[in-house]
């Protein structure tokens, strides 16, 4: 782990103590303290976690709520200068939690339309699973839904990319 602290600040604001915190921290995480056997290890209590996997579906899950809240903050700007909705309006605690279950219902949208069109596609035969467990997809170049497709493949998480045929 490296970090960065100025060498004419250290003493003043306990730079020093910061950085031997931090390499002390950095070094239970790895197991490398003396007298640790093992590294810090999730999986050993949560035996089902494959973090690639979690990771590709949590990103997917995130690039839909940016573009859904990019939408609604277009939408606010444009009822702020066209409209001429006051700016107060878009600060208050309801508007904030209303744009978060917006931004939310979004989502849960997309991911149904994403997996309709997945089961359509299963259907059509447009897909294929590969490999044993079945986590590998192919997607046919010619799936009418091949967009939502490959995004209901990401937010189920499956392994690798999906192969094109």
């Amino acid at each position: 782990m490296i970090v960065s602290v100025r060498g004419d600040h250290q003493a003043a604001n306990g730079g020093l103590f910061f950085v031997a915190y931090v390499n002390r921290f950095d070094q239970v995480l790895r197991g490398t303290r003396a007298g640790m056997k093992t590294k810090l290890n999730l999986t050993m209590w949560l035996p089902n976690l494959k973090a690639p996997e979690t990771a590709r579906a949590f990103r997917a899950h995130l690039i839909v709520a940016s573009a859904a809240a990019m939408l609604i903050q277009l939408v606010a700007l444009t009822a702020i200068f066209v409209a001429g909705v006051p700016e107060h309006f878009f600060e208050t605690a309801i508007f904030r939690l209303a744009v978060v279950v917006l931004i939310l219902s979004i989502v849960a949208v997309t991911r149904y339309f994403a997996r309709s069109a997945f089961v359509a596609a299963i259907d059509r035969n447009d897909v294929t699973f590969l490999g044993a467990q079945r986590r590998l997809v192919s997607v046919s170049a010619t799936c009418p839904r091949r967009k939502l497709v490959i995004l209901h493949a990401r937010f189920a998480g499956f392994v690798g990319d999906v192969i094109s045929e």
